[in-house]
């Protein structure tokens, strides 16, 4: 909860500051309808961002901005859905990403951060869980039958 507050004292909007946090965006919502307190103090924390003009994406770019970024990236968001995420505009962050060698080899060592995506990869069938209510395959193999001999060959 106080990595949140921080976040909001950052400027940053609630979505950011669960970023900020790590903390999914529903347990915050949750921990703001649920402790009045917590509520509190979060309304404090952005007003006082408020009061030292400190507002991301008002033309103006925070650390607290290229944090999110960075960590949305690194968690596996675009590069878009992280820009919306932080308050960048688009063609701000091109020109900072223009003017600073160091913020491009951040950006690209979030990227390289991101968890593996396995959408699209081809899976096989055995490896793959079943679906509840199917029926489990048939299992491979063969079935042993003994055959007695004819009965015109028992005779002799």
């Amino acid at each position: 909860m106080g990595a949140v507050l921080q976040g909001a004292a950052q400027g940053l909007d609630v979505p950011a500051a669960a970023v900020w946090a790590g903390v999914p965006e529903q347990v915050l919502r949750g921990w703001i309808d649920e402790d009045p307190a917590f509520a509190s103090a979060l309304y404090a924390a952005r007003a006082l961002a408020s009061a030292h003009d400190v507002k991301p994406g008002g033309g103006q770019h925070t650390p607290a901005m290229v944090r999110v970024l960075l960590v949305a990236i690194g968690n596996g968001a675009t590069t878009l859905d992280a820009l919306k995420l932080a308050d960048f505009r688009e063609r701000r962050f091109r020109a900072l990403l223009n003017a600073s060698s160091g913020l491009r080899a951040l950006v690209e060592a979030a990227r390289r951060a991101r968890p593996a995506r396995t959408h699209g990869a081809y899976v096989p069938g055995s490896y793959r869980p079943r679906r509840p209510g199917r029926k489990p395959a048939a299992p491979l193999g063969f079935r042993l039958v003994r055959r007695d001999a004819p009965e015109g060959d028992a005779e002799s």
